[in-house]
């Protein structure tokens, strides 16, 4: 029987900010995240990780994502090489301040929004 080991990562939320203690904890749960996985790895029968799957909301606010791309370099390093990596978009990995304009899927399919919202060229 094949096995298939998954690396699920979710919600993680990163957000930059000012306070020194946020900033701390912070580094240090990403820091004993990362020894965890590859605690795990090693662990794992010839350190096969098929897959890491990240499925949203990376970000807290779709902007912050600097120490998100700190952790994923750092993740990237003690995760066997022929794993493949999936992302998945979440709700708080998209910046609102670049959206003009939004329907729900409520709307769309409750209201009569969607012919506007599919003829709307913005």
């Amino acid at each position: 029987m094949s096995e298939i080991t998954i690396l699920h990562l979710s919600d993680i939320h990163f957000k930059n900010m000012e306070d020194e203690d946020y900033k701390t904890t912070r580094k240090d749960l990403s820091s004993k995240m990362i020894k965890t996985i590859k605690t795990h790895c090693e662990k794992i029968s010839k350190n096969k990780l098929d897959y890491i799957a990240v499925t949203g909301d990376i970000s807290f606010n779709g902007k912050d994502y600097h120490d998100a791309e700190k952790f994923f370099d750092e993740l990237i390093k003690i995760i066997p090489e022929e794993s493949v990596f999936l992302t998945v978009p979440g709700n708080h990995d998209v910046n609102r301040d670049g959206i003009r304009k939004s329907v729900s899927l409520y709307d769309i399919v409750n209201g009569d929004k969607i012919e506007h919202f599919l003829n709307d060229k913005d």
